[in-house]
């Protein structure tokens, strides 16, 4: 799990130092991370986000993993624009289809925010990923049918 924060931390300090930015893994393969928001609590447009993907002989992989979901939707129209993600790519079916999983640090809102609002029209059953406490805060305090309707099952018990 340490080693997990460590990759994370590493990735966003360099997805940080750039809108898009590729972190060479070996000669023909790359991480390649699209930062969709970089901030924390003031713009709700620009709130903690990254895509992480890898890149194979210069093809991008068409699955990406979500490092935090702070803002998604609409860093997803700036990444289309800037032209970090094709410009025929459709937000909805890309957030339905290509975000495979989310790896979230912790249960604070500007880390979460587009990933709970981008919830009820992703149906396609996603991996969340994070420490015991992180799952704990995002289950009992978001998805409890109380601030937020509870729109998953849940998978690996939460002791």
């Amino acid at each position: 799990v340490i080693m997990l924060l460590l990759v994370l931390l590493t990735v966003i300090t360099v997805a940080a130092n750039a809108r898009s930015t590729s972190v060479k893994q070996s000669s023909l393969s790359f991480f390649y991370v699209i930062p969709l928001g970089t901030n924390g609590g003031l713009d709700e447009n620009n709130l903690s986000s990254y895509l992480l993907t890898s890149i194979n002989n210069s093809i991008p992989n068409s699955a990406y993993i979500s490092l935090d979901g702070g803002t998604i939707r609409h860093g997803i129209e700036i990444a289309i624009k800037q032209q970090s993600l094709p410009l025929n790519t459709d937000k909805e079916i890309f957030i339905r289809e290509q975000i495979k999983a989310y790896l979230i640090s912790h249960g604070h809102l500007d880390h979460i925010t587009g990933f709970l609002i981008n919830t009820p029209n992703d149906k396609s059953g996603k991996f969340i990923i994070g420490l015991n406490q992180t799952i704990k805060i995002i289950r009992d305090h978001y998805f409890n049918n109380q601030a937020w309707a509870d729109f998953g099952s849940t998978g690996l018990k939460v002791k």
